[in-house]
Parts: structure tokens; C-alpha cells; sequence
């Protein structure tokens, strides 16, 4: 399995659906390069799991496998689970995706990952009931049990979290990717001095713009802690990452800005989704949408159009 937190959640929301509608004793392997990471999600919900730290399944003939991500390729046996971007021939005819080589890998994540998303709100899907809808299992909802852990420095009754930051895989030649928002300076000032609610800071400061805030946990949590965290915030603030899936995930209301990738398509319907109103997503247009705003000499054209104001207005309709 490649990708982030997001695509780890979002797949092992399916697996738990899969294991306990269709097949209760089964058996399975992940193959993915954040072995540690699915082992904390997948353990809840399976004790007879193996992980490896291989994302690439290997290549034997007949070897029956299920692949997770955007879509699902099912044999039956022994199954073992790898997102990679390959479309199975049925599934290609039903959703009318194109089939390609998944041995040309480099070549089709920009390709099928867009596609995909554009034939899913076609239909009225997202990206958390697309894969169930093309695998005829029900739709369970969002919710997620994962093991949590009370961090260690003591926080207050109420806060409300932040996060602004993209996944550290990316190789990034900016400062900053095209999906951090630089104005959350003013939103966070308003949230403690007129609100008088402290705000926490998640994240790493590898990938993450440090802010001005109560508590800044910038490399001071694991992903445990983090859970705890956000199970008990009063609001998540965050351009659309991995936190949001795990904040949505565990009950957390979630304030998101979106920016290269699509709202409609990403965004969970249960958080409040601020998206541009002049810039259609350029996710996967190019291979570096995270690093190049291609409509703009100015960096982040689709997140500039989202003032401060326009997210404090929707803070006090949840606040006030």
C-alpha cells in the first residue's frame, strides 16, 4: 500500500467492512511502505494480520491478492493487499476507466488518480464510498475504532486543533506545497483572543508552517496521541490531509480548506468544506501540482481566494 494517512484510513475502513460482511476468517498480509502506521489501524479490526514493509505485491502469476485505494481487484484464497494504481479489466468496463500496465506505475498516478475522481462525482460518490460502491459492499460510515493514547503534557477541557501541512513522501522543491494555507495566522488569533479558546498545533515542522499558538506539538506526538487529541477537540482545522480522515474518522468535527485537490471528491460531507470559488482543483493535471501553481505566478492562486474573514464566519456559525 502506498500513500498517506488518508489512503491507510481509508482503505482499512473498507477491509473492516469486507472482513466482517463477507469474510470473517480470512487472512491476511499487507505489503506497504507504512507497515507500522496500518498495523496500528488494521489491528482493531483483525488480530490475524501479517504486515510487510514492501508497498509493491510481487509479481507471480495467479497470486490472489486485493488491491485497495481507489479501487479493488478481488481473487479468493490467501488475499494479499497493496494499493497500486491498476485498474481491473471489470471494473474498467463498469466505471468506464481506461486499463493500463501497472508495471508503468510512474506513468499512471496522475493519470487513473484524476480520472477516477472525475467518474466518482459523476456518479455521486466520494472518496470514502467510491471503493465500497464498486465492490457491492454497504457503506458503513465514517467512523473508525483505532487504539489511543493520553499524551503526555496535560491540555486543557476545550481546545480547538490545527494542522497545515501535506504528506512528508512528497518530494517538494518550494518552501511550501500548493495545499498549505498561509493565512491561518488571523483565524487562529481570532479563535484565542475573541473566543478564548487555546489552539494546538499537530503535525510535523518538516512539512507543516508554524504558527503562533497555545500549545505547539510540532514533533511532540505519535500518531496514538494524535488520535487522542483530535477525538476530544472542539473543531480540527486543517487543509485536506491524513488528520482530517482520522479526525473525521473518530467523531472530531473538522473545518477544511481545500485547494489543488477536489473538494467534492475528498471533502466528507459531515465537516464544513471551504474551497475556491475562481480555481477548479488542478490535482494531477501535472506531476508537480503540489509544488506549482500552473494558472498563477503567485504561489497557492486556488487558497489566496480564501480570505481569513470567510473562514472566521463559518467558525462563529459553529462557535456562536
Amino acid at each position: 500500500m502506498l500513500g498517506g494517512l488518508g489512503d491507510s484510513i481509508v482503505a482499512t475502513r473498507w477491509i473492516k467492512e469486507f472482513v466482517r460482511q463477507l469474510t470473517p476468517d480470512i487472512r491476511i498480509a499487507f505489503y506497504s511502505a507504512n507497515p507500522n502506521q496500518l498495523a496500528w489501524l488494521v489491528n482493531p479490526v483483525n488480530q490475524d494480520v501479517k504486515f510487510f514493509g514492501d508497498a509493491y505485491l510481487p509479481t507471480r502469476p495467479n497470486t490472489p491478492r486485493i488491491q485497495v485505494g481507489h479501487q479493488v481487484q478481488l481473487s479468493s484464497g490467501t488475499i494479499k493487499i497493496v494499493q497500486r494504481y491498476f485498474i481491473d479489466p471489470a471494473l474498467a468496463l463498469k466505471f468506464q476507466l481506461p486499463q493500463l500496465d501497472p508495471k508503468f506505475n510512474e506513468q499512471i498516478t496522475p493519470i487513473i488518480g484524476r480520472q477516477i475522481s472525475e467518474t466518482a462525482m459523476k456518479l455521486g460518490l466520494r472518496r470514502n464510498n467510491y471503493v465500497f460502491e464498486s465492490t457491492g459492499l454497504n457503506f458503513p460510515g465514517d467512523s473508525l475504532a483505532v487504539e489511543t493514547q493520553t499524551p503526555s503534557i496535560p491540555l486543557p477541557e476545550k481546545y480547538v486543533t490545527i494542522h497545515n501541512g501535506y504528506d512528508e513522501n512528497f518530494f517538494l522543491i518550494n518552501e511550501n506545497s500548493t495545499k498549505n494555507y498561509n493565512d491561518f495566522q488571523p483565524i487562529v488569533d481570532y479563535i484565542q483572543n475573541v473566543l478564548n479558546i487555546p489552539v494546538i498545533q499537530l503535525g510535523i515542522s518538516k512539512t507543516s508552517n508554524p504558527l503562533e499558538v497555545s500549545y505547539d506539538l510540532l514533533d511532540k506526538t505519535n500518531l496514538r496521541e494524535v488520535a487522542e487529541i483530535l477525538k476530544n477537540s472542539a473543531l480540527h482545522l486543517d487543509v485536506e490531509s491524513g488528520l482530517v480522515h482520522l479526525a473525521t474518522s473518530l467523531g472530531a468535527k473538522c473545518l477544511v480548506i481545500f485547494g489543488p485537490t477536489p473538494w467534492e471528491y475528498f471533502g466528507y460531507p459531515s465537516n464544513v468544506n471551504i474551497f475556491s470559488s475562481s480555481c477548479s482543483p488542478c490535482w494531477w493535471l501535472e506531476n508537480d501540482w503540489m509544488n506549482t501553481c500552473h494558472r498563477s505566478s503567485q504561489k497557492f492562486c486556488c487558497t489566496k481566494d480564501i480570505s481569513p474573514l470567510d473562514v472566521i464566519k463559518q467558525i462563529e456559525t459553529i462557535f456562536c
